[in-house]
């Protein structure tokens, strides 16, 4: 150690920034000690985030396939019920293309079958009815929905065609007679129902 003031600020000075580089040096050791330990836990983090979001959609995809199986082996079930020669239902309905309902099959009031074919208004132009006492009926309707034009077949079997009038009467009928040895006559009636003319 020297007594001469100016060597001593130097070699103090000398020593200090020894020791400045000694800190800096360790600092540096442990800044780079932090950011290793720091991307460690970041990447250890990472992957765990990684695996659970992994095992997340390996769950999803097991149960989306098990699903779709399931739903696969219902249609394969099903199927055969969509192409059965015999429909039960108690009232079927035709629509068209635009979505109307263009024909109806359907129970009557008492309980008799029945078929419609509606025209594009949804008006009955056609209709097929069996009565209680297995009486068969076609009828033709004009836009108002009344019977214009008879087809009728009565429980004996005997056939009868009637023609009526705007307000849906039969006013002029042809009617076979099995009973009566196939006997065949034609009649007029009035608004009323009376008969005014037949023949034979």
């Amino acid at each position: 150690m020297t007594d001469d003031p100016a060597a001593r600020i130097e070699e103090l000075a000398a020593k200090l920034a020894a020791l400045e580089g000694r800190a800096d040096e360790k600092l540096a050791a442990l800044e780079n000690q932090i950011k290793s330990r720091i991307n460690h836990a970041m990447a250890s983090e990472t992957w765990r985030v990684r695996k659970q979001a992994l095992v997340f959609f390996s769950i999803s995809a097991v149960f989306f396939l098990g699903a779709l199986a399931l739903a696969g082996l219902a249609f394969l079930r099903a199927r055969p019920a969509w192409v059965q020669d015999t429909t039960r239902a108690h009232r079927f309905e035709l629509v068209g293309k635009d979505g109307k309902t263009r024909v109806v099959i359907e129970e009557d009031a008492k309980g008799e079958p029945g078929l419609a074919v509606l025209d594009k208004d949804g008006r009955r132009r056609l209709s097929l009815r069996v009565g209680e006492k297995g009486q068969a009926k076609a009828a033709l309707c004009g836009p108002d929905e009344r019977e214009h034009l008879q087809l009728l077949l009565n429980e004996g079997g005997e056939p009868c065609i009637n023609l009526c009038d705007r307000e849906g009467r039969a006013r002029i009928g042809m009617i076979v007679e099995q009973q009566r040895a196939n006997a065949s006559y034609v009649l007029l009636t009035d608004p009323a129902g009376k008969i005014v003319w037949k023949a034979p």
